[in-house]
């Protein structure tokens, strides 16, 4: 059983930007609450008057929206992820979280599924460090509710996708990562501090998310064969969704001149 908790903090910060947690629901569950939770705030919004937006990165300078992922394997009423391990963890979880991270670029394809996704992973400190025990700063992952906390708070966290994301499709995903994980043993890489990093690349030398929704797409046309396993994703599914971002989205997106544009060269 997999549970999933979206948004577990809630904080306010600019233009009115709020997180809201859901609590522990199994992926279908978790996915149905979502789309209802966006439905409700948006309607809402409207009858008094205001919009709410769910874009990953709706405002420059700000911070972004993200859907952070708290997940956590089940037996019963025992906890696999939790262990005597490093914050008290099962090497269970270290496979599960070194499977995210292995297929983590793949992963953005259908976590961050926009291209307005990759203006919020631009941004400073963003979510984008490949490394377990995650980094303090700017981690892809995170562990959270580690010893002396209760068993039951025990979980890791994704905290790249966004809410721009298909939750069915992410969430199912994101456990598909975890469970590839398992199954080989992984060793999930190990952070490495460097001096200085490019703008958009991790610090920790590992790896790091794609920079853009086409290098995304690359990704998972390289990496797919963990999503079929079961025949919970089909091969087509993935080659149509990848071929109709590109057509419809990054080509036409190309084609148009964009507000900065106008800033930029206007009277050039």
């Amino acid at each position: 059983m997999a549970a999933v908790a979206i948004g577990r903090r809630t904080f306010a910060a600019r233009a009115g930007h709020c997180r809201v947690e859901l609590g522990d629901l199994g992926l279908v569950e978790a996915a149905d609450e979502l789309l209802w939770l966006k439905h409700a705030i948006g309607h809402v919004a409207r009858r008094l008057g205001y919009s709410a937006t769910f874009m990953p990165q709706p405002l420059h300078g700000a911070a972004g929206s993200g859907l952070g992922c708290r997940q956590a394997l089940w037996q019963g009423d025992r906890n696999l992820f939790a262990g005597p391990g490093a914050g008290a963890t099962s090497d269970l979880c270290r496979w599960y979280a070194a499977g995210i991270l292995a297929h983590a670029p793949a992963l953005a394809a259908l976590a961050n599924p926009t291209t307005n996704s990759f203006r919020r992973l631009a941004s400073p400190g963003a979510p984008t460090e490949l490394a377990w025990p995650p980094p303090e700063q700017a981690a892809a992952l995170q562990l959270v509710g580690s010893a002396p906390a209760p068993q039951s708070e025990l979980g890791i966290e994704a905290r790249f996708p966004d809410p721009s994301c298909n939750p069915y499709l992410a969430l199912s995903a994101l456990l598909m990562a975890g469970l590839d994980g398992i199954r080989r043993r992984l060793d999930p890489p190990a952070p490495k501090r460097r001096r200085s990093a490019p703008r958009g690349a991790a610090s920790t030398g590992t790896g790091r998310l794609p920079a853009s929704l086409g290098e995304a797409l690359d990704a998972i046309e390289r990496d797919h064969g963990f999503l079929l396993e079961g025949e919970v994703f089909g091969a087509e599914l993935i080659e149509r969704s990848v071929r109709d971002k590109r057509e419809r989205e990054i080509a036409e997106q190309a084609a148009r001149p964009v507000p900065y544009e106008f800033e930029l060269y206007y009277d050039v």
